[in-house]
């Protein structure tokens, strides 16, 4: 995994692989659903090859051309894996919530995570966890996705209004912290033109 990494970003030892020879790994990477397999063997992964793959993980998805945001909403159950893992173990919790900020720096991305209603339950499930470092990590994750693409997620917030809502005002029973940052995501989604189907 670190031998990966350092073709992408270089190291002390190794300079940055040329193009072609990325772009030739990154196509390898999709066909042998390279994501999906560490994804899904993620807890015999030790922990430095898991931020590892992190930092691997967020070099594709910002790879321009590498089209692995294409394959991520073909592979749909990446996103599943990522949002459910967030409730999980604390380390192994916040690296998905990073690659998953990373992730909705892509309209499709945020739209994909917002339609998964079954997986959303455990995203705001672990926002409503007593331990405070997983509460806060969700809660980012909760707020890049209903934010970063406004105009791209208003109308699945209309669509799943009921849902969405329902859970929203369940974290807004929560501590005072909970509730104050709550109230702030709702103020500073309410406030954006292209919500004005749920005001």
């Amino acid at each position: 995994m670190a031998q990966l990494k350092d073709s992408f970003y270089g190291s002390n030892e190794r300079k940055v692989d040329p193009e072609d020879v990325i772009n030739d790994t990154i196509i390898e990477i999709k066909q042998t659903d390279f994501v999906k397999v560490v994804l899904d063997n993620f807890d015999i992964v030790p922990f430095e090859a898991q931020k590892h793959f992190k930092d691997i993980f967020n070099f594709l998805i910002q790879k321009k051309g590498s089209k692995i945001p294409s394959y991520i909403k073909v592979n749909d159950k990446i996103v599943d894996i990522l949002i459910v893992g967030l409730e999980q173990e604390l380390q192994k919790g916040i690296l998905y919530g990073e690659i998953l900020q990373t992730c909705f720096a892509h309209k499709n991305l945020c739209v994909l995570a917002m339609q998964k209603v079954d997986s959303l339950k455990c995203l705001f499930s672990a926002i409503k966890s007593e331990e405070f470092a997983v509460s806060s990590n969700a809660f980012s994750v909760l707020s890049t996705l209903v934010t970063r693409h406004p105009d791209a997620t208003a109308q699945v917030l209309g669509e799943t209004y009921d849902f969405f809502f329902e859970n929203f005002h369940q974290v807004l029973e929560g501590s005072v912290m909970r509730k104050r940052q709550g109230l702030q995501l709702l103020n500073k989604v309410l406030a954006m033109p292209a919500n004005e189907v749920v005001r």
